[in-house]
């Protein structure tokens, strides 16, 4: 699985940042579940930190 970040945003009014990013994976698209793991090493976050809203498929890649 590859992670890619296509856009980082501050968001002081919240005290959070929102991250947009690229998965490159094989096979079907996968489970929120199933990435918070692969992106909290990869943001060096813990996974009860992040909040994944969306999951936009296309052409067998997920962006989140």
């Amino acid at each position: 699985m590859e992670i890619n970040i296509l856009s980082e945003k501050d968001n002081p009014l919240l005290n959070r940042k929102e991250i947009l990013v690229r998965i490159a994976h094989g096979g079907a698209t996968p489970q929120f579940k199933a990435l918070l793991p692969e992106l909290s090493k990869h943001l060096k976050a813990s996974e009860d930190t992040l909040i994944l809203q969306k999951i936009f498929t296309r052409r067998g890649e997920a962006v989140c």
